[in-house]
């Protein structure tokens, strides 16, 4: 069973929108899944963006293993906050 709650079933149906056929492995799906979302907000409000859904990925990718590693969940835009320097990093 792919779905295991209702926001994942709500991106895998979003998914399925986009897509002609979604993946059978969870890996691909959730891959899908995230390119799917990182496309289709900008697209959908018609902003243009210099960076892929792959692009935002690698980036997104880092940005959450430094926050792993961190041990923290969030960051603000704060200058004077310590997650700063993970979001400076990241980008």
């Amino acid at each position: 069973m792919m779905a295991t709650n209702p926001l994942l079933l709500n991106m895998i149906a979003i998914t399925h929108d986009s897509e002609v056929t979604l993946s059978t492995k969870r890996v691909d799906l959730y891959q899908d899944i995230c390119r799917v979302l990182l496309e289709g907000r900008q697209r959908s409000k018609g902003l243009s963006t210099s960076l892929s859904a792959e692009q935002k990925q690698v980036v997104l990718k880092s940005l959450s293993l430094k926050l792993m590693q961190e041990n923290t969940q969030a960051f603000t835009l704060d200058e004077t906050s310590s997650s700063e320097k993970i979001f400076k990093e990241a980008k």
